[in-house]
């Protein structure tokens, strides 16, 4: 088996990018999985459907340390390497060990900065490089997830800070994308969302 990496995607940009299966490869998705966009695309295309599976099986070996080495050859492979690498398009950290093995790979990738979004909340998170953010997904009606650092909200949350920037990217041709803005790479402030 191999890694299934996408070079893009209509939100993203040309900002490479991976996933999992959704829902299968969340923890704590018991609100979001009926409004779930990564859950559309899964059912909707079969091609995508088999990547994300693909990669769902590497994340899930015994032997999780196969799952960091083929990442990382992934990156090593690339003359050009990403500045910007979006972690879990679909799919999240799904225990501490899958945790680990992005923490090795951004460890070898110094000159690449990673994003991730999570629900999971309940890991642990002191051993984060500088080059990898990670922002943890709120939801509204959720009890909010004890966690530290950045947070992302859905629009219409009461609970958002008041210095929270609001995402101006979408799908659509005229919105902006995350490879123009690159915010969520760097932001110490919330994130608001619309749900998408």
């Amino acid at each position: 088996m191999e890694l299934k990496i996408s070079p893009n995607n209509s939100k993203l940009g040309k900002i490479p990018n991976i996933s999992t299966v959704p829902v299968a490869d969340c923890i704590e998705c018991d609100e979001c999985k009926d409004a779930c966009y990564a859950l559309k695309a899964y059912k909707q295309y079969p091609s995508v459907r088999k990547a994300w599976k693909n990669n769902s099986q590497l994340q899930r070996l015994d032997d999780r340390s196969i799952y960091a080495g083929l990442l990382i050859k992934w990156f090593d492979s690339k003359k050009k390497k990403p500045k910007l690498f979006r972690i879990h398009v679909a799919g999240d950290f799904i225990d501490q060990i899958s945790l680990d093995a992005w923490i090795e790979v951004a460890l070898s990738q110094p000159l690449t900065k990673f994003l991730a979004f999570t629900k999971s909340a309940n890991l642990e998170f002191s051993k984060i490089p500088s080059n990898l953010k990670i922002i943890h997904s709120q939801w509204i009606g959720k009890e909010k997830l004890n966690a530290t650092g950045v947070n992302a909200w859905i629009e219409g949350d009461s609970r958002i800070p008041k210095d929270a920037f609001k995402c101006e990217g979408g799908a659509g041709k005229n919105t902006l994308k995350c490879d123009t803005c690159k915010a969520c790479w760097s932001t110490e402030k919330d994130v608001v969302f619309g749900i998408h």
